[in-house]
């Protein structure tokens, strides 16, 4: 309960909240270059717990990041969430 907490609940809706916040203009998108090694974690979407737990699909994070043309704003963000996708595609077919 602790653990969902501090994470503002498990649910897609909230998901969604932080994708959005993290993609928009003045979001942390715009920062994650300069921001993304800070040990406070600043500069990172943190919307890993709801991409492993299928609130968020690495295929909707791709396509709202082409549509808010990232790759501009940041290339290894947008990487990051492909090979995120792959890795997990072969994770599954070859264990």
């Amino acid at each position: 309960a602790e653990v969902m907490n501090a994470w503002g609940g498990c649910t897609e809706t909230h998901a969604l909240e932080l994708w959005d916040r993290f993609v928009a203009t003045r979001g942390g998108l715009a920062s994650y270059e300069s921001k993304r090694h800070l040990a406070d974690g600043s500069g990172v979407a943190r919307v890993s717990p709801f991409m492993r737990f299928g609130q968020l699909s690495a295929r909707y994070c791709h396509a709202t990041l082409v549509e808010a043309d990232a790759k501009r704003v940041s290339k290894t963000f947008a990487r990051r969430i492909v090979w995120r996708d792959l890795a997990y595609w072969q994770l599954h077919h070859f264990p």
